[in-house]
């Protein structure tokens, strides 16, 4: 009876070892190639249709986002129909940007008035 008891807590132990060990990792990033579709600027999302022929995807962008070859460094210095690569993440149900690279020449700053 015993050493079915210090197995049963020993598998409890390694179960919580487990899960805890897990939920400190960072959500895993992700790379998508492809062409943008739609911008909203108020909004802070971009919709970017895959090269591989994908439904669109939409991404929303933080202040962490790094805009990366942009002279202006905002996701508004972006026109639809640029090639882009996009490392994402996925947080709290939603396609968190981290890094947007056009393709290409480098954009100009392209100020959008609506």
């Amino acid at each position: 009876m015993r050493s079915q008891f210090l197995a049963i807590w020993a598998a409890a132990g390694a179960f919580l070892t487990a899960i805890t060990a897990g939920q400190g990792a960072p959500p895993r990033q992700h790379l998508v190639r492809g062409t943008l579709d739609k911008i909203d600027c108020s909004e802070r999302t971009v919709t970017i249709k895959p090269l591989s022929n994908a439904q669109p995807m939409v991404f929303v962008w933080n202040d962490r986002t790094r805009f990366k070859n942009l002279s202006c460094c905002a996701g508004c210095s972006l026109a639809t129909a640029d090639t882009v690569r996009v490392r994402y993440r996925r947080e709290v149900g939603r396609n968190v940007l981290r890094e947007v690279t056009p393709k290409g020449r480098p954009a100009e700053c392209r100020h959008r008035t609506k």
